[in-house]
Protein backbone atom coordinates (compact mmCIF):
# COMPACT_ATOMS: atom_id res chain seq x y z
CA UNK A 1 0.00 0.00 0.00
CA UNK A 2 2.79 2.41 0.89
CA UNK A 3 4.46 1.63 -2.41
CA UNK A 4 1.25 2.52 -4.21
CA UNK A 5 1.35 6.07 -2.79
CA UNK A 6 4.62 6.82 -4.51
CA UNK A 7 3.45 5.11 -7.69
CA UNK A 8 0.34 7.26 -7.84
CA UNK A 9 2.26 10.50 -7.32
CA UNK A 10 4.74 9.43 -9.99
CA UNK A 11 1.75 8.77 -12.27
CA UNK A 12 1.13 12.52 -12.27
CA UNK A 13 4.30 13.13 -14.24
CA UNK A 14 3.75 10.17 -16.55
CA UNK A 15 0.32 11.34 -17.42
CA UNK A 16 1.59 14.81 -18.28
CA UNK A 17 4.22 14.38 -20.30
CA UNK A 18 32.24 3.18 -11.15
CA UNK A 19 34.99 3.61 -11.17
CA UNK A 20 34.75 5.56 -7.97
CA UNK A 21 35.02 9.29 -7.60
CA UNK A 22 36.86 10.60 -4.59
CA UNK A 23 35.39 13.75 -3.10
CA UNK A 24 37.34 15.30 -0.25
CA UNK A 25 35.79 14.86 3.17
CA UNK A 26 35.69 18.14 5.10
CA UNK A 27 36.05 18.04 8.83
CA UNK A 28 34.40 21.39 9.58
CA UNK A 29 30.69 22.17 9.49
CA UNK A 30 29.14 25.63 9.08
CA UNK A 31 25.42 25.93 9.69
CA UNK A 32 22.83 28.63 10.14
CA UNK A 33 19.97 30.32 8.32
CA UNK A 34 19.51 32.88 5.54
CA UNK A 35 16.90 35.60 5.98
CA UNK A 36 15.65 38.74 4.26
CA UNK A 37 17.49 41.61 5.91
CA UNK A 38 14.40 43.83 5.88
CA UNK A 39 11.44 41.74 6.98
CA UNK A 40 13.47 38.88 8.55
CA UNK A 41 11.60 36.18 6.61
CA UNK A 42 13.42 32.99 5.62
CA UNK A 43 14.90 32.68 2.12
CA UNK A 44 14.34 29.10 0.93
CA UNK A 45 16.68 27.52 -1.64
CA UNK A 46 19.32 30.24 -1.45
CA UNK A 47 22.65 29.08 -2.89
CA UNK A 48 25.85 28.68 -0.87
CA UNK A 49 29.04 27.87 -2.76
CA UNK A 50 32.64 27.46 -1.71
CA UNK A 51 34.47 30.18 -3.68
CA UNK A 52 36.72 28.83 -6.46
CA UNK A 53 35.11 25.44 -6.06
CA UNK A 54 32.02 23.62 -7.30
CA UNK A 55 31.02 22.44 -3.85
CA UNK A 56 28.00 23.97 -2.18
CA UNK A 57 24.52 23.52 -0.84
CA UNK A 58 21.07 25.10 -0.74
CA UNK A 59 18.96 26.34 2.14
CA UNK A 60 15.85 24.34 2.92
CA UNK A 61 12.28 25.63 2.94
CA UNK A 62 12.91 27.28 6.33
CA UNK A 63 16.06 29.05 5.13
CA UNK A 64 18.32 26.74 7.15
CA UNK A 65 21.57 25.31 5.82
CA UNK A 66 24.49 23.11 6.77
CA UNK A 67 27.64 23.00 4.67
CA UNK A 68 31.00 21.24 5.03
CA UNK A 69 34.09 23.38 4.49
CA UNK A 70 37.85 23.43 4.97
CA UNK A 71 39.81 25.94 6.98
CA UNK A 72 40.47 29.08 4.90
CA UNK A 73 37.42 28.64 2.67
CA UNK A 74 35.15 31.56 1.82
CA UNK A 75 31.48 30.97 1.06
CA UNK A 76 29.47 32.96 -1.47
CA UNK A 77 25.74 33.26 -0.78
CA UNK A 78 23.37 34.26 -3.56
CA UNK A 79 19.64 34.56 -4.12
CA UNK A 80 17.86 35.92 -7.18
CA UNK A 81 16.93 39.56 -6.65
CA UNK A 82 19.24 40.00 -3.65
CA UNK A 83 22.75 41.32 -3.15
CA UNK A 84 25.40 38.59 -2.97
CA UNK A 85 27.24 38.11 0.32
CA UNK A 86 30.60 36.47 1.02
CA UNK A 87 31.24 35.05 4.49
CA UNK A 88 34.27 33.41 6.09
CA UNK A 89 33.11 30.62 8.43
CA UNK A 90 34.93 30.03 11.66
CA UNK A 91 34.92 27.39 14.35
CA UNK A 92 34.17 30.06 16.93
CA UNK A 93 30.93 31.03 15.15
CA UNK A 94 29.63 27.79 13.70
CA UNK A 95 25.92 28.68 13.73
CA UNK A 96 24.89 32.00 12.19
CA UNK A 97 21.92 33.92 10.86
CA UNK A 98 22.92 35.71 7.67
CA UNK A 99 20.90 38.57 6.19
CA UNK A 100 20.58 39.22 2.46
CA UNK A 101 19.17 42.51 1.26
CA UNK A 102 16.99 43.01 -1.84
CA UNK A 103 18.58 44.81 -4.75
CA UNK A 104 18.01 48.55 -4.73
CA UNK A 105 14.87 49.83 -6.41
CA UNK A 106 17.22 52.11 -8.32
CA UNK A 107 18.80 49.15 -10.12
CA UNK A 108 19.04 50.31 -13.75
CA UNK A 109 16.97 48.39 -16.26
CA UNK A 110 18.88 46.23 -18.71
CA UNK A 111 18.90 47.82 -22.13
CA UNK A 112 17.70 45.22 -24.61
CA UNK A 113 16.99 47.58 -27.50
CA UNK A 114 14.18 46.47 -29.74
CA UNK A 115 14.27 42.84 -28.59
CA UNK A 116 10.87 41.72 -27.38
CA UNK A 117 10.44 39.37 -24.45
CA UNK A 118 9.55 36.54 -26.83
CA UNK A 119 12.65 37.23 -28.94
CA UNK A 120 14.77 37.12 -25.77
CA UNK A 121 13.40 33.66 -25.00
CA UNK A 122 14.10 32.55 -28.57
CA UNK A 123 17.69 33.76 -28.23
CA UNK A 124 18.07 31.69 -25.05
CA UNK A 125 16.74 28.63 -26.87
CA UNK A 126 19.08 29.20 -29.83
CA UNK A 127 22.10 29.58 -27.52
CA UNK A 128 21.15 26.76 -25.13
CA UNK A 129 23.59 24.21 -26.56
CA UNK A 130 26.45 26.72 -26.20
CA UNK A 131 25.64 27.45 -22.58
CA UNK A 132 25.38 23.95 -21.11
CA UNK A 133 28.36 21.60 -20.68
CA UNK A 134 29.35 19.42 -23.61
CA UNK A 135 32.05 17.47 -21.76
CA UNK A 136 31.44 14.63 -19.34
CA UNK A 137 31.40 15.30 -15.62
CA UNK A 138 30.59 13.60 -12.33
CA UNK A 139 28.58 14.85 -9.39
CA UNK A 140 27.39 14.07 -5.90
CA UNK A 141 23.75 14.88 -5.26
CA UNK A 142 21.17 14.77 -2.51
CA UNK A 143 17.75 13.46 -3.51
CA UNK A 144 14.49 13.46 -1.55
CA UNK A 145 11.12 12.13 -2.71
CA UNK A 146 7.86 11.86 -0.84
CA UNK A 147 4.27 10.90 -1.52
CA UNK A 148 1.19 11.65 0.53
CA UNK A 149 -2.37 10.42 0.18
CA UNK A 150 -5.18 12.02 2.17
CA UNK A 151 -8.67 10.57 2.52
CA UNK A 152 -11.31 11.41 5.11
CA UNK A 153 -8.78 13.44 7.06
CA UNK A 154 -6.32 10.54 7.27
CA UNK A 155 -2.83 10.66 5.78
CA UNK A 156 -0.47 8.04 4.48
CA UNK A 157 2.99 9.46 3.88
CA UNK A 158 6.18 7.84 2.70
CA UNK A 159 9.47 9.28 1.52
CA UNK A 160 13.04 8.42 0.67
CA UNK A 161 16.26 10.37 1.20
CA UNK A 162 19.29 9.36 -0.81
CA UNK A 163 22.75 10.39 -1.95
CA UNK A 164 24.00 9.54 -5.42
CA UNK A 165 27.32 9.64 -7.23
CA UNK A 166 26.52 10.30 -10.89
CA UNK A 167 28.27 10.33 -14.24
CA UNK A 168 27.01 12.52 -17.08
CA UNK A 169 28.72 11.31 -20.28
CA UNK A 170 27.50 14.08 -22.59
CA UNK A 171 24.64 16.40 -21.56
CA UNK A 172 24.01 17.41 -25.18
CA UNK A 173 23.82 13.82 -26.44
CA UNK A 174 20.50 12.38 -25.32
CA UNK A 175 21.44 8.96 -26.74
CA UNK A 176 23.97 8.52 -23.94
CA UNK A 177 22.43 7.58 -20.61
CA UNK A 178 23.36 9.23 -17.33
CA UNK A 179 24.66 6.79 -14.73
CA UNK A 180 24.00 6.88 -10.99
CA UNK A 181 25.32 4.93 -8.00
CA UNK A 182 23.40 4.94 -4.72
CA UNK A 183 25.63 5.77 -1.76
CA UNK A 184 23.26 6.47 1.14
CA UNK A 185 19.57 5.86 1.74
CA UNK A 186 17.09 6.54 4.50
CA UNK A 187 13.37 5.84 4.44
CA UNK A 188 10.97 8.38 5.92
CA UNK A 189 7.55 7.45 7.27
CA UNK A 190 6.06 10.48 8.95
CA UNK A 191 3.22 8.73 10.72
CA UNK A 192 1.83 5.28 11.26
CA UNK A 193 0.30 4.04 8.01
CA UNK A 194 -3.48 4.12 7.99
CA UNK A 195 -5.86 2.44 5.64
CA UNK A 196 -6.61 4.56 2.62
CA UNK A 197 -9.63 2.68 1.30
CA UNK A 198 -9.28 4.45 -2.01
CA UNK A 199 -6.10 2.47 -2.60
CA UNK A 200 -6.87 -0.74 -0.73
CA UNK A 201 -10.18 -1.10 -2.59
CA UNK A 202 -8.73 -0.27 -6.00
CA UNK A 203 -8.37 -3.69 -7.62
CA UNK A 204 -6.94 -2.18 -10.79
CA UNK A 205 -4.23 -0.33 -8.87
CA UNK A 206 -3.31 -3.59 -7.15
CA UNK A 207 -3.14 -5.32 -10.52
CA UNK A 208 -0.89 -2.54 -11.84
CA UNK A 209 1.42 -2.93 -8.85
CA UNK A 210 1.47 -6.72 -9.27
CA UNK A 211 2.29 -6.31 -12.96
CA UNK A 212 5.19 -3.99 -12.12
CA UNK A 213 6.52 -6.52 -9.61
CA UNK A 214 6.23 -9.29 -12.21
CA UNK A 215 8.10 -7.23 -14.80
CA UNK A 216 10.80 -6.42 -12.26
CA UNK A 217 11.27 -10.12 -11.53
CA UNK A 218 11.47 -10.99 -15.22
CA UNK A 219 13.72 -8.14 -16.29
CA UNK A 220 15.24 -6.29 -13.32
CA UNK A 221 18.00 -4.78 -15.44
CA UNK A 222 15.82 -3.32 -18.18
CA UNK A 223 17.26 -0.06 -19.53
CA UNK A 224 14.25 1.05 -21.53
CA UNK A 225 11.90 1.97 -18.70
CA UNK A 226 11.19 5.49 -17.48
CA UNK A 227 12.71 6.04 -14.06
CA UNK A 228 9.99 6.02 -11.43
CA UNK A 229 12.24 7.42 -8.70
CA UNK A 230 15.78 8.65 -8.24
CA UNK A 231 17.65 11.43 -10.07
CA UNK A 232 16.50 10.56 -13.60
CA UNK A 233 12.83 11.04 -12.69
CA UNK A 234 13.47 14.77 -12.30
CA UNK A 235 16.70 15.48 -14.22
CA UNK A 236 14.84 15.61 -17.53
CA UNK A 237 13.67 19.09 -16.52
CA UNK A 238 17.28 20.34 -16.86
CA UNK A 239 16.97 20.10 -20.65
CA UNK A 240 14.61 23.06 -20.60
CA UNK A 241 14.09 23.34 -24.34
CA UNK A 242 12.10 20.10 -24.15
CA UNK A 243 9.49 21.79 -21.93
CA UNK A 244 6.19 22.45 -23.69
CA UNK A 245 6.19 26.21 -23.00
CA UNK A 246 9.70 26.52 -24.52
CA UNK A 247 8.69 24.72 -27.70
CA UNK A 248 8.57 27.53 -30.26
CA UNK A 249 5.69 25.77 -32.01
CA UNK A 250 3.58 26.63 -28.95
CA UNK A 251 4.55 30.30 -28.74
CA UNK A 252 1.31 31.41 -30.38
CA UNK A 253 -0.45 30.02 -27.30
CA UNK A 254 1.66 32.01 -24.82
CA UNK A 255 2.28 35.62 -23.88
CA UNK A 256 5.74 36.87 -22.86
CA UNK A 257 6.44 40.12 -21.02
CA UNK A 258 9.44 41.70 -19.34
CA UNK A 259 9.40 41.97 -15.54
CA UNK A 260 11.87 44.16 -13.60
CA UNK A 261 15.41 42.95 -14.23
CA UNK A 262 17.52 41.33 -11.54
CA UNK A 263 21.06 40.26 -10.70
CA UNK A 264 22.52 36.92 -9.71
CA UNK A 265 26.12 36.16 -8.78
CA UNK A 266 27.17 39.52 -10.20
CA UNK A 267 25.41 39.02 -13.53
CA UNK A 268 22.59 41.03 -15.09
CA UNK A 269 19.48 38.90 -15.46
CA UNK A 270 16.48 39.44 -17.73
CA UNK A 271 13.27 38.37 -16.04
CA UNK A 272 10.45 37.32 -18.35
CA UNK A 273 6.95 36.46 -17.23
CA UNK A 274 4.93 34.09 -19.38
CA UNK A 275 1.38 32.81 -19.35
CA UNK A 276 -0.83 30.60 -21.49
CA UNK A 277 -3.44 32.40 -23.56
CA UNK A 278 -4.61 29.11 -25.06
CA UNK A 279 -4.25 25.59 -23.70
CA UNK A 280 -1.22 23.66 -24.89
CA UNK A 281 -1.93 20.15 -26.15
CA UNK A 282 -5.59 20.88 -25.61
CA UNK A 283 -5.60 20.61 -21.80
CA UNK A 284 -2.52 22.26 -20.21
CA UNK A 285 -1.95 25.82 -18.96
CA UNK A 286 1.42 27.28 -17.94
CA UNK A 287 2.41 30.37 -16.00
CA UNK A 288 5.74 31.44 -14.56
CA UNK A 289 9.04 33.30 -14.88
CA UNK A 290 12.16 32.71 -16.97
CA UNK A 291 15.50 34.15 -15.84
CA UNK A 292 17.96 34.69 -18.70
CA UNK A 293 21.55 35.88 -18.32
CA UNK A 294 22.00 39.08 -20.30
CA UNK A 295 25.41 38.49 -21.86
CA UNK A 296 25.22 34.95 -23.23
CA UNK A 297 21.44 34.39 -23.05
CA UNK A 298 21.79 31.41 -20.72
CA UNK A 299 18.84 29.97 -18.81
CA UNK A 300 19.69 30.73 -15.18
CA UNK A 301 16.43 29.77 -13.50
CA UNK A 302 12.85 28.75 -14.22
CA UNK A 303 9.80 28.98 -11.98
CA UNK A 304 6.48 27.78 -13.33
CA UNK A 305 3.11 26.28 -12.55
CA UNK A 306 1.56 23.69 -14.87
CA UNK A 307 -2.14 22.88 -14.61
CA UNK A 308 -3.89 20.23 -16.61
CA UNK A 309 -7.56 19.51 -17.07
CA UNK A 310 -8.26 16.06 -18.45
CA UNK A 311 -10.90 16.29 -21.20
CA UNK A 312 -14.14 14.55 -20.32
CA UNK A 313 -13.78 12.27 -23.32
CA UNK A 314 -10.56 10.84 -21.82
CA UNK A 315 -11.82 10.36 -18.26
CA UNK A 316 -13.56 7.03 -19.00
CA UNK A 317 -10.37 5.72 -20.64
CA UNK A 318 -8.31 6.66 -17.59
CA UNK A 319 -10.88 5.12 -15.28
CA UNK A 320 -10.76 1.87 -17.27
CA UNK A 321 -6.97 1.85 -17.05
CA UNK A 322 -6.39 2.68 -13.37
CA UNK A 323 -9.80 2.26 -11.79
CA UNK A 324 -10.60 5.87 -10.92
CA UNK A 325 -10.92 9.36 -12.40
CA UNK A 326 -8.54 12.24 -11.79
CA UNK A 327 -8.79 16.02 -11.75
CA UNK A 328 -6.98 19.15 -10.55
CA UNK A 329 -3.60 18.02 -11.87
CA UNK A 330 -0.91 20.53 -10.94
CA UNK A 331 2.88 20.71 -11.07
CA UNK A 332 4.95 23.47 -9.45
CA UNK A 333 8.58 23.51 -10.59
CA UNK A 334 11.68 25.52 -9.69
CA UNK A 335 14.94 24.89 -11.54
CA UNK A 336 18.21 26.67 -10.71
CA UNK A 337 21.50 26.40 -12.57
CA UNK A 338 25.06 27.25 -11.52
CA UNK A 339 27.81 28.70 -13.72
CA UNK A 340 31.38 27.46 -13.97
CA UNK A 341 33.90 28.39 -16.66
CA UNK A 342 31.20 29.79 -18.92
CA UNK A 343 28.89 26.76 -18.74
CA UNK A 344 25.69 26.37 -16.72
CA UNK A 345 25.35 23.15 -14.72
CA UNK A 346 22.25 21.98 -12.82
CA UNK A 347 22.19 23.14 -9.20
CA UNK A 348 18.82 22.11 -7.85
CA UNK A 349 15.40 21.09 -9.09
CA UNK A 350 12.27 21.14 -6.95
CA UNK A 351 9.02 19.66 -8.24
CA UNK A 352 5.70 19.47 -6.43
CA UNK A 353 2.79 17.54 -7.95
CA UNK A 354 -0.79 17.14 -6.85
CA UNK A 355 -4.08 15.71 -8.08
CA UNK A 356 -7.46 14.58 -6.86
CA UNK A 357 -8.63 11.04 -7.58
CA UNK A 358 -12.22 9.96 -7.16
CA UNK A 359 -14.71 7.17 -7.76
CA UNK A 360 -18.44 7.74 -7.92
CA UNK A 361 -20.27 4.82 -6.37
CA UNK A 362 -23.59 3.71 -7.85
CA UNK A 363 -24.64 1.69 -4.80
CA UNK A 364 -22.01 2.94 -2.34
CA UNK A 365 -20.67 6.27 -1.17
CA UNK A 366 -18.39 8.34 -3.38
CA UNK A 367 -14.69 8.04 -2.59
CA UNK A 368 -12.12 10.83 -2.95
CA UNK A 369 -8.41 11.00 -2.18
CA UNK A 370 -5.94 13.87 -2.53
CA UNK A 371 -2.45 12.97 -3.68
CA UNK A 372 0.63 15.12 -3.23
CA UNK A 373 4.20 14.37 -4.25
CA UNK A 374 7.47 16.25 -4.01
CA UNK A 375 10.97 15.68 -5.33
CA UNK A 376 14.12 17.64 -4.58
CA UNK A 377 17.46 17.10 -6.31
CA UNK A 378 20.39 19.19 -5.11
CA UNK A 379 23.82 18.80 -6.68
CA UNK A 380 26.38 19.85 -4.08
CA UNK A 381 29.62 18.63 -5.69
CA UNK A 382 30.78 18.53 -9.31
CA UNK A 383 33.97 16.87 -10.57
CA UNK A 384 35.24 18.11 -13.94
CA UNK A 385 38.85 17.02 -13.55
CA UNK A 386 38.57 13.23 -13.37
CA UNK A 387 35.08 12.18 -14.47
CA UNK A 388 34.63 8.43 -14.68
CA UNK A 389 31.85 6.00 -15.46
CA UNK A 390 29.88 4.08 -12.88
CA UNK A 391 30.59 0.35 -12.79
CA UNK A 392 27.78 -1.35 -14.69
CA UNK A 393 26.91 -3.77 -11.89
CA UNK A 394 26.59 -0.86 -9.45
CA UNK A 395 24.31 1.38 -11.51
CA UNK A 396 21.14 2.49 -9.74
CA UNK A 397 17.98 0.76 -10.95
CA UNK A 398 14.69 2.44 -10.06
CA UNK A 399 12.96 -0.96 -10.15
CA UNK A 400 15.11 -2.38 -7.38
CA UNK A 401 14.69 -1.55 -3.69
CA UNK A 402 16.98 1.20 -2.46
CA UNK A 403 18.29 -1.02 0.34
CA UNK A 404 19.43 -3.68 -2.14
CA UNK A 405 21.74 -1.48 -4.21
CA UNK A 406 23.88 0.67 -1.92
CA UNK A 407 27.56 0.93 -2.87
CA UNK A 408 29.20 3.33 -0.44
CA UNK A 409 32.85 3.08 -1.47
CA UNK A 410 33.50 6.58 -0.13
CA UNK A 411 32.41 5.51 3.39
CA UNK A 412 30.15 8.54 3.60
CA UNK A 413 27.69 9.05 6.41
CA UNK A 414 24.81 11.49 6.76
CA UNK A 415 26.85 13.89 8.91
CA UNK A 416 28.92 14.66 5.80
CA UNK A 417 25.92 15.44 3.61
CA UNK A 418 24.29 18.82 3.11
CA UNK A 419 20.69 17.77 3.66
CA UNK A 420 18.01 20.11 2.38
CA UNK A 421 15.55 19.33 5.18
CA UNK A 422 12.10 17.88 5.54
CA UNK A 423 10.06 17.99 2.34
CA UNK A 424 6.82 16.86 3.94
CA UNK A 425 4.03 19.40 3.83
Amino acid sequence: MKKAILQVTILISILLFSIHISFGQNELVFKGSIIDGNDKTALPFAHLNIINDLNGTTTDENGDFEINYSEGDSISISYLGYEDVVVIPSQEISDRTISLFPLSNELPEIVVGSISAEEMVRLAIENHSDNIPYKEFNSRSYYHEMGKATQDGKDLIKGNEAVFISHYPAPLDTTKQNQHRLVLHEETIVNNPVDITFITESKKLKKMEAKVEEEKAQSPESENDVASSGPESILGLYNVIKLAFLDTLNFDRLSFNYAPSSRYQGRDINVIEFKSIKKINGFTDFEGKIYIENENYAFVSLEYVEKAKIPKILQPLIAMKIGFKIKNIKNVVTLNNQEHQGKWYPKNIIKESSLVAFKNGLFSKNIRADFYGKEILNIDKIDLEQPSQIIKSEEYNSKVLYSEQIYNHENLDWSQINRIGNVIK
